[in-house]
């Protein structure tokens, strides 16, 4: 041990000592500059390498999720509380959250996609919607489609 403390400049007392024998440094001031130049690095590397489940190669599928289930509740305002229209939008909404529950823990379950798919779809075909929802949930529904056929 002592052998490869002597060839890095280290002595048994803990110094550094340069070139010269002349600049004595020692291994206890040595600590305390790395934590202040290696914390930074650190913090700056967490922030860089994002969290895998929010940006992995899920993530952009998962946005989508949240703006048709965003689309989807917005719909359901017009949607009589008893009534079918309701149940559809309900059903889309929970299978909507399953697939992307799936996808959180980064798998890709196409059954779920599909089930979302067609009651996205059952909302569009049977539900009153005003033109702007009807528009919002077909491009979601392409959107989705696309999806499917990427996988």
């Amino acid at each position: 041990m002592s052998r490869r403390l002597n060839k890095l400049g280290l002595t048994a007392g803990g110094c550094v000592t340069g070139r010269g024998g002349n600049r004595t440094v020692r291994a206890s001031a040595i600590r305390p500059m790395l934590i202040w130049v290696g914390l930074p690095i650190c913090c700056l590397l967490v922030h860089l390498i994002p969290a895998k489940a929010q940006t992995g190669r899920y993530s952009d599928v998962r946005a989508l999720v949240g703006r048709v289930q965003e689309d989807l509740r917005r719909a359901a305002g017009m949607a009589s509380p008893r009534g079918k229209d309701l149940q559809r939008v309900d059903s889309a909404q929970r299978h909507l959250s399953q697939f992307d529950r799936a996808l959180s823990k980064g798998k890709f379950d196409s059954g779920k996609l599909d089930a979302s798919i067609s009651d996205v779809q059952s909302v569009v075909d049977h539900n009153t919607l005003t033109p702007q929802d009807r528009d919002s949930l077909n491009v979601d529904l392409r959107d989705l489609r696309a999806v499917r056929t990427e996988r």
